[in-house]
C-alpha cells in the first residue's frame, strides 16, 4: 500500500503553481498513469488562472479539496467550492480558479484511450 499526505502534497503543489512558467497551475498523479483505465491528479490552480477549453479523455469527477473554481461549458457554468463533489461534463470545458484552489480529478478512460483491459 502507498500512502501520502494529501495537505502536504497541496502544499508543495502551491509552492511549484507559483514557480516557472506562468500557467499558475501545478498537478502530480497520485495513482494510475499510463496503461492504467484509473488515474488520480492532485491539481493545484492559483486564484486568476485558468485551464484552457479541454475534453476529459473519460469519465472524470473533482472533489474540491481547498478554494473555489468555475468549470465553464458551453451549456452551463458550474461553481464548486472546498468539499464540492462535481461529476464532470462530457461537453468541452474550462477552469476557472476563484482562489487558489486544490482539486482530486478522477478520470477512467475508456479502452482503447491508453489502456487496454
Amino acid at each position: 500500500m502507498v500512502s501520502a499526505n494529501v495537505t502536504d502534497l497541496i502544499r508543495e503543489q502551491l509552492t511549484l503553481a507559483g514557480q516557472g512558467d506562468t500557467s499558475g497551475r501545478s498537478a502530480k498523479t497520485l495513482h494510475g498513469g499510463k496503461g492504467n483505465a484509473l488515474r488520480q491528479t492532485l491539481v493545484v490552480m492559483l486564484a486568476g488562472h485558468r485551464m484552457d477549453e479541454h475534453v476529459s479523455p473519460g469519465e472524470a469527477t473533482v472533489l474540491v479539496l481547498a478554494g473555489s473554481l468555475v468549470i465553464n461549458t458551453e451549456k452551463r457554468r458550474i461553481d464548486a467550492r472546498e468539499g464540492d463533489f462535481v461529476i464532470v461534463p462530457r461537453d468541452r470545458q474550462s477552469v476557472d480558479a476563484t482562489e487558489d484552489t486544490a482539486f482530486l480529478l478522477t478520470v477512467i478512460k475508456p479502452e482503447g484511450h491508453g489502456y487496454t483491459a
